[in-house]
């Protein structure tokens, strides 16, 4: 059989062609991809503590990754990432840090961090613990309940440190003129704790709820307040 004169410039074309699909169909299936640790439990810290946290990552795919933005899921977060664009095949990190002043017990806490991986557009991390506090109020909430106008509710409350050598509350101020606390005592009743007496006086209040605060002060530098919520309701006679 005779071939034509153009077959080899034929084939030249269709491996060209066939060249050209690959690298084409490889390009477009070229996606960046994000291999991290969303989880970080940081123990036990002290209430008033700050946290470092750092969630390391990879780009594990073909095409640059993009991180952020970043949304921490409460203020007591602040959250950086130390690149915006990761290259196929490093290293980055997010680091956080979380703010344990106004917390207590056990606390969870996510950060959602966008990408432009499409199988994982939206990563949520979670950090997790149990935070210690240095000072205690017991009970931490004073609730009155229906009090009639007029009417006095007296409580005392007991403020205990978690090292008591050398506690001592500093001062205490409240923020209504129908509620007055101390002065401070050193307890009769737990050893090394203090005791604050409360009163809910409400000849000038006006009808209805009542929702404030008192805040306690003491010389424990990494809990030097401390707050006590008081609540209920103020009912006519």
């Amino acid at each position: 059989m005779k071939l034509s004169r153009h077959f080899p410039r034929t084939l030249a074309v269709l491996a060209i062609a066939g060249i050209l699909a690959i690298v084409c169909t490889s390009a477009a299936t070229a996606d960046p991809k994000i291999q991290i640790n969303t989880k970080y439990d940081f123990g036990t810290v002290a209430q008033g503590a700050k946290v470092d946290m750092k969630y390391d990552l990879k780009n594990v795919g073909d095409a640059p990754l993009k991180i952020g933005p970043i949304h921490p899921s409460c203020g007591c977060t602040d959250v950086t990432a130390t690149m915006n664009v990761v290259p196929p095949g490093k290293t980055a990190a997010i680091k956080a840090v979380f703010n344990a002043g106004g917390y207590r017990g056990k606390v969870t806490k996510t950060i959602a961090v966008q990408t432009n991986d499409p199988k994982n557009q939206n990563v949520q991390l979670v950090l997790s613990g149990y935070v210690q506090p240095q000072v205690e109020v017991m009970p931490s909430n004073i609730n009155f309940g229906r009090l009639a106008k007029g009417k006095k509710f007296s409580q005392t409350v007991i403020v205990k440190a978690l090292k008591p050598a050398g506690f001592q509350i500093t001062g205490v101020e409240t923020h209504s003129n129908i509620i007055s606390a101390g002065p401070a005592r050193k307890s009769a009743r737990v050893a090394g704790a203090w005791e604050v007496p409360i009163t809910v006086n409400s000849a000038n209040a006006n009808v209805g709820r009542i929702f404030d605060t008192i805040t306690v002060k003491t010389n424990r530098e990494s809990q030097g307040i401390t707050i006590i919520r008081v609540l209920g309701s103020i009912v006519a006679n």
